[in-house]
């Protein structure tokens, strides 16, 4: 799956296509949020996560 291909699918698809074809790289924390990069094919999707929330 290319960028584009990843990009034209609904938020509940890319979300199911980042669980099933994701490769976890590595996360970050910082003070107040979590970051957590994966990678698919020949891209980079990373995660923006609110602890708080």
């Amino acid at each position: 799956m290319r960028i584009y291909d990843y990009l034209a699918l609904s938020k509940v698809e890319q979300w199911e296509a980042l669980w099933d074809e994701g490769v976890y790289v590595t996360s970050f924390r910082s003070i107040d949020y979590y970051f957590q990069l994966y990678a698919m094919d020949r891209f980079f999707i990373e995660l923006e996560l609110c602890p708080i929330q």
